[in-house]
C-alpha cells in the first residue's frame, strides 16, 4: 500500500498564501467502475469562499 492509498485526510489551500481554507477526511477507498481504479472522495461542499485553491493529500502531488 502506498502512502497516498493510506492517506486519510485532505487540505484545500489558497494559492495566494498557501493558508488552509478547508480540512477534511477522505472517503473510504472504493474502485471506480469506469476505470477499475481505486479512488477516495474529498467533500468540498463546506468551502463557500470564492478563490483559487489547490488540494493536498499526503503522499501525492498537489493538484
Amino acid at each position: 500500500m502506498t502512502r497516498a492509498a493510506s492517506a486519510q485526510d485532505f487540505e484545500v489551500r489558497r494559492t495566494d498564501d498557501d493558508s488552509v481554507a478547508l480540512r477534511g477526511a477522505l472517503s473510504e477507498e472504493f474502485v471506480d467502475t469506469a476505470t477499475a481504479t481505486p479512488v477516495r472522495l474529498a467533500d468540498f461542499s463546506e468551502l463557500a469562499e470564492a478563490g483559487e485553491y489547490y488540494v493536498e493529500v499526503e503522499g501525492t502531488a498537489a493538484a
